[in-house]
C-alpha cells in the first residue's frame, strides 16, 4: 500500500511537470497563459485515464518479474538439490533461532511478570568498576548484590515498598524416581509479599524461613514442576524432597 501510494505521487508529480513545461512552451509561442494551459492537457489527453493505463502497466511489469525470478528460482533449486536441502535448512534455523530469541526476550524484558501491579516493578542493578581486576562476583557479573549488601539497601531504603532479593537460574538436583536436573530461583522471604502474589496452595515464605541458615529449608515449587514432576500430586504441600542432597520441606505451589 506504502509503495503503490509513492508510486502514484511519483506519477502526478511527473505528470504536472509535463503539463508545466508544455503550457510555459505555448506560452513562449504567444498563447496566453489561459489558452496555454487549455492547449497542453488537451493535448496530453484524460489525465485520470493515464494513470489508470500506467498503474495497470506496472502491475502486468511486476507480476511477469514476479513469475520470472520464480521460475529462476525454482530451475536453480532442482539443478542443486544440495543447495536446495541448505538452503531450506539455513531458513528454518533462520525463523526458528528468530522465534526462539524473540520467545525470551518478550518472557524476559517485554511482556509485564503476570503479578498485581506489575507495571510497578523495578530491577535494581549497581555497577563496580575494580580497574581491570575483575569482577567481584562468582558468576563473572559486575551488577550482582552480595547479600550483606541487599539488606543495607533494604534496611535503608526509603523510595521502595520494598526490596526483594533473588538469584534467578539456579541449577539444582532433584531427586524423585532417579536424579533430574531443574532450574530455580533463590529468594529472600519478602519475596511474595513484595511482589502481592500467593502461591496456590500452601504457602510463602516468612521471616522465621530465613532466621538461621540452612536449619529451615524450605521450597516453593512451580506449578510446571508440581504438574509435570510430581504429577500433580495433592499433597505435596509438607512433604520432604531432596534438592542438591539436602531435604527441603514443600511448604507452597506457586500459581505460574
Amino acid at each position: 500500500m506504502i509503495r503503490r501510494k509513492r508510486m502514484l505521487a511519483d506519477l502526478e508529480q511527473d505528470i504536472r511537470d509535463h503539463l508545466e513545461r508544455e503550457t510555459q512552451d505555448n506560452i513562449d509561442r504567444g498563447m496566453s497563459p489561459e489558452d496555454a494551459r487549455f492547449a497542453a492537457r488537451r493535448k496530453f489527453g484524460n489525465v485520470a485515464r493515464v494513470k489508470e493505463q500506467t498503474w495497470e502497466v506496472w502491475n502486468l511489469v511486476w507480476l511477469e518479474q514476479l513469475l520470472q525470478d520464480i521460475r529462476f528460482g525454482i530451475r536453480t533449486l532442482t539443478r542443486s538439490p544440495g543447495l536446495t536441502v541448505a538452503a531450506v535448512t539455513a531458513i528454518a534455523l533462520g525463523i526458528g533461532i528468530n522465534v526462539g530469541i524473540f520467545s525470551v526476550l518478550n518472557g524476559l524484558a517485554l511482556r509485564l511478570l503476570p503479578v498485581p501491579r506489575a507495571q510497578e516493578l523495578v530491577s535494581v542493578n549497581q555497577i563496580f568498576h575494580f580497574q581491570g581486576r575483575g569482577d567481584r562476583s562468582i558468576h563473572n557479573d559486575s551488577s550482582w548484590f552480595s547479600y550483606s549488601e541487599y539488606l543495607d539497601y533494604r534496611d535503608h531504603n526509603h523510595v521502595f515498598d520494598g526490596l526483594v532479593a533473588y538469584e534467578p537460574y539456579v541449577d539444582a538436583s532433584l531427586r524423585v524416581t532417579g536424579v533430574q536436573q531443574v532450574l530455580g530461583t533463590a529468594a529472600s522471604c519478602n519475596y511474595f509479599n513484595v511482589l502481592i502474589e500467593h502461591p496456590a496452595q500452601g504457602r510463602g515464605f516468612v521471616d522465621s524461613d530465613c532466621a538461621s541458615r540452612g536449619e529451615n529449608a524450605v521450597v516453593v515449587v512451580s506449578d510446571d514442576l508440581w504438574r509435570g514432576r510430581f504429577a500433580a500430586d495433592p499433597t505435596l504441600v509438607g512433604k520432604k524432597i531432596v534438592l542438591n542432597r539436602t531435604a527441603y520441606t514443600v511448604i507452597g505451589i506457586a500459581r505460574q
